[in-house]
């Protein structure tokens, strides 16, 4: 007997798999070098107290995110504080269970409960991606400039050994601002300018001529979307508020690295707040482009290796971190979300509309 699946459900087939596979390798690489009855002795001398607080942060976090979405939508409709989080917490547990689900669902939970159009929550996800995309290229150029030492020193080494890098003259972690940082800058700047400007906006068009109908059609659409949901904001008054919340985000994140720092007793290595910028630039780096379920793996290796590389912390220790950080992440996000999936009477079928309407 021959099945014939349709293109959309053999699609939905080569994502899952894809996902599983990128899941079980990079856990294997993640812990292939760990001795996990050590990375358990670990995570059972723990400090809760510290994780207690990072879960409050994280909490903080979220909540910034919800009142800097429905301060983009205040120009357009009061929305309530506990619907706008409701909606972010269902998204954020989807996305727990299936990569980047919650993306879809979010906005269609917010726009059925409050009847707001899709165009609408279009134009305030799209600026939502931006700010946050902005965020983390900021925090990434922040990360390398409020080094710390063993920050300078992994970089500077790395810098020295490269095989297009070691003749620049690189001895110390100014020459590396100097090389990385400074354009880094200025490329920020042009990002900025281009998507913010109206004459940007224009030069962003231009080559979309080139490309298939398709393709055009879906960019010009989120072009669109930018430009409506800017003007949204800017007509309200609420920029400043949404870069006010911006800023909560981030800090919220940074807190939540540095508080377990303490949870597992790393006053030894000196570990500063600007090693935790260095840290999350690393995760979040990771985070954004990971296909798999609540970033299960890809989260584990590329913070186990930063912690490794950049601040000098033996691979059982780093272990332990990945574990303790993504596990109450997982948890919190999981649990309060299904909360929120009851309060709402969210079902299956409701997740698969989000999907077909692919705000």
């Amino acid at each position: 007997m021959t099945f014939v699946f349709l293109p959309a459900m053999r699609k939905k087939i080569l994502r899952i798999a894809f996902a599983v596979v990128i899941t079980a390798v990079s856990l294997y690489f993640a812990f292939r070098r760990v001795d996990m009855a050590n990375v358990i002795a670990e995570l059972i001398k723990a400090d809760y107290v510290w994780v207690f607080l990072a879960i409050i942060v994280m909490f903080l976090g979220h909540a910034a995110r919800a009142l800097r979405w429905r301060v983009m939508l205040r120009s357009v409709k009061k929305i309530g504080v506990l619907n706008s989080f409701s909606a972010v917490m269902i998204g954020y547990a989807l996305n727990q269970i299936t990569p980047r689900g919650g993306e879809l669902l979010r906005p269609y939970i917010l726009g059925k409960r409050e009847n707001i159009s899709k165009s609408m929550l279009l134009a305030t996800i799209v600026i939502e991606r931006t700010f946050d995309l902005l965020s983390l290229l900021a925090i990434i150029l922040i990360s390398i400039i409020v080094y710390s030492s063993h920050f300078s020193d992994a970089i500077v080494s790395m810098f020295r050994e490269g095989e297009w890098t070691k003749n620049m003259g690189i001895n110390n972690m100014g020459d590396v601002i100097r090389v990385i940082a400074l354009p880094f800058a200025i490329a920020l700047a042009i990002l900025l300018w281009l998507f913010f400007s109206k004459a940007g906006q224009k030069i962003l068009s231009l080559p979309l001529r080139f490309f298939p109908q398709k393709i055009r059609a879906k960019v010009e659409e989120l072009l669109a979307a930018f430009k409506e949901g800017m003007r949204v904001i800017r007509s309200g008054g609420q920029i400043y508020w949404v870069l006010f919340y911006t800023v909560c985000i981030w800090l919220a994140y940074v807190a939540q690295i540095y508080f377990p720092f303490f949870a597992l007793h790393l006053e030894a290595y000196h570990l500063t707040f600007g090693d935790a910028f260095i840290l999350l630039a690393i995760i979040s780096t990771a985070v954004a482009i990971a296909p798999t379920p609540g970033a299960i793996g890809v989260y584990h290796f590329f913070c186990i290796q930063g912690m490794v590389l950049f601040l000098n912390i033996d691979y059982k220790t780093s272990a332990a971190f990945a574990t303790l950080t993504h596990g109450f992440g997982y948890i919190f996000m999981l649990v309060t979300g299904a909360a929120f999936y009851i309060r709402e009477h969210v079902t299956w079928k409701d997740v698969r509309e989000a999907e077909k309407e692919k705000v």
